[in-house]
């Protein structure tokens, strides 16, 4: 009463302002606490009554106490001490999903009786607060521990980590905000819901799709996919097949609409012949149905339901099934990407020669493989990692990257004159949402040209990369001291020749030096007197020492040292 607490003893009717001494008559239950009339109206039942339950700690061993938030009970007349149901030692106040007014309160005895009635039996929720589960009707406002014969839930509700409350049709998987018939006094709830997320859980359902974002695990985010179920008041949306189709358990509130120029595939339209068809998200409706406008490749436009698109990764031509057992000349998987701006960008893959056999070997109970990525950056004279030379495929080196790493090889369109382009750095960020990749060991290295390229991308991006090796490189002056700084945590291999005449080592030195001024002490040289065109053979091909220092550096805050045989090299 007054916002205070006040105690009532069930069995004996006394009602005192101090909590009595644990152990009282037939270890004697205390009542709830009456709280402030003010108190915000909740979105959903909760356990006493629907008028928000926590529980307390048993006061000095005694049997537990709930804690009900509701209108100021005048204090100190009590309700009537029998209970609503069999071994329920709390006394209810007030029934419902919103709160009565203090006046509404005289006739909580007469209520209490109603409850005697029998309930709708198309009234029941399965209600997820946390680790506590019960069942609440919504249609006769009332809560029990557990369903009644034959009752069945046909809805369960869960709250958001906002705390709103919202709820799944078991038959239709449909997510509402709200149930049939709900009290009006709910409806509040709505005013309180900003933004496209959660303004969206009306029409979520399967097969629709949607964009994640907000993820701590942000390899993901701003990933399409597609609805395929709920579980535990969490969306199942499934991931594009070439990332390894993979379903994300994720909050509503962490979907939204696909976004402007994602790439999509329609399907399950009237117009069969348009099925199949690939287009872009040109802008997205929401009315009393959400539509998407595609922009298909003739430049038409196409208004569809969310549900009749399918997402498209922006890797193509890429195949999970093409891993052959040993190299073979250029067998490389020719690959497509497709960046921001929509243009076509090509680049070659390599997959593990084991990946096949791995995954066929993996039980759906273990978790799926992955595989370290290798990004390799070629020279002015283009080119991928394996394609050198034929006698480079036998190599030591060669073998080793080709069994330890999923190899990718951009075609780089730039001049040695040139920065390179940043969509190189998107394709590294789409292979990292893969389920076979370990983004946590991504690795960037080139030569000459690729070498500058290394250098610039990691400064690009550095949280992308857990090491990066450049080799016979140089670097365009004016970046250096942002070079440096951006590096100045990542593990970096130099590899170089003091006998290097298109890529004078005296020339890189200075950058080197700045590194270390920077604060980077994972930094390593190795210097050699070959010429500039042998240096990709004492690289990459002669030992797996390069390998191994790579596969040393999770993306962590990890030091190792350095192999000896490259020390000795």
């Amino acid at each position: 009463a007054n916002g205070r607490y006040y105690y009532w003893n069930q069995d004996t009717h006394e009602v005192t302002w101090d909590q009595p001494v644990a152990g009282g008559s037939n270890g004697a239950c205390f009542a709830p606490r009456a709280l402030q009339a003010a108190a915000r109206p909740l979105a959903s039942p909760l356990l006493c009554g629907g008028v928000g339950s926590v529980p307390l700690a048993a006061p000095l061993g005694g049997p537990p106490m709930w804690a009900v938030e509701g209108p100021q009970v005048p204090f100190p007349k009590v309700p009537p001490a029998t209970p609503s149901w069999p071994a329920w030692p709390f006394q209810v106040y007030h029934h419902g999903t919103g709160l009565l007014e203090t006046s509404q309160l005289r006739g909580v005895a007469e209520e209490r009786q109603a409850h005697a009635a029998p309930l709708p039996p198309d009234g029941w929720v399965e209600m997820h607060r946390g680790d506590l589960t019960y069942f609440w009707n919504y249609r006769g406002g009332r809560c029990l521990r557990a369903l009644p014969p034959n009752a069945v839930a046909k809805f369960k509700g869960y709250q958001t980590d906002d705390g709103l409350w919202y709820y799944i049709d078991v038959g239709t998987q449909e997510a509402l905000w709200e149930l049939p018939c709900l009290p009006a006094a709910s409806q509040h709830v709505h005013d309180t819901v900003h933004g496209p997320p959660l303004q969206l859980l009306p029409w979520l359902r399967p097969n629709m799709c949607m964009m994640v974002d907000g993820l701590k695990q942000e390899r993901f985010n701003r990933q399409p996919g597609e609805v395929v179920g709920f579980e535990d008041g969490k969306v199942i949306l499934r991931l594009p097949d070439v990332l390894g189709g993979d379903d994300l358990r994720v909050s509503p509130e962490r979907l939204f609409p696909l976004p402007k120029g994602v790439i999509v595939e329609l399907r399950g339209l009237s117009t069969t012949s348009v099925n199949g068809l690939v287009g872009t998200i040109e802008a997205s409706e929401r009315g009393d149905k959400l539509r998407y406008i595609v922009r298909l490749a003739d430049g038409s436009m196409k208004s569809v339901k969310f549900n009749r698109v399918l997402p498209r990764s922006r890797l193509w031509h890429v195949d999970l099934q093409a891993s052959p057992d040993s190299l073979l000349w250029r067998q490389e998987q020719d690959c497509l990407f497709v960046d921001s701006l929509g243009m076509h960008r090509r680049f070659k893959l390599q997959l593990p020669l084991d990946f096949k056999s791995k995954q066929s070997q993996t039980s759906s109970s273990e978790p799926a493989p992955c595989w370290p990525l290798l990004v390799y950056l070629h020279g002015n004279g283009g080119g991928s990692f394996f394609v050198s030379s034929k006698k480079a495929l036998r190599t030591t080196g060669v073998q080793y990257a080709a069994h330890k790493f999923v190899v990718v090889s951009p075609v780089c369109e730039w001049k040695w004159k040139e920065t390179p382009n940043s969509w190189v750095t998107e394709l590294v960020r789409e292979f990292r949402a893969a389920t076979w990749i370990d983004h946590r060991r991504v690795y960037l290295t080139g030569m000459s040209m690729g070498g500058m390229g290394t250098w610039m991308l990691a400064a690009e991006a550095p949280e992308l990369y857990a090491a990066i090796a450049p080799c016979a490189a140089y670097h365009f002056p004016e970046f250096g001291d942002r070079i440096a700084s951006t590096l100045r945590s990542t593990p970096v291999l130099v590899a170089h020749s003091n006998a290097d005449g298109t890529c004078p080592m005296s020339k890189e030195e200075p950058l080197w030096f700045k590194l270390v001024q920077a604060g980077n002490d994972q930094l390593h040289v190795s210097v050699s007197s070959h010429d500039h065109l042998s240096i990709f053979d004492r690289m990459y091909c002669d030992t797996p020492c390069l390998y191994d220092w790579f596969l040393s550096f999770p993306r962590s805050n990890s030091r190792c040292h350095l192999p000896a045989d490259i020390v000795a090299q």
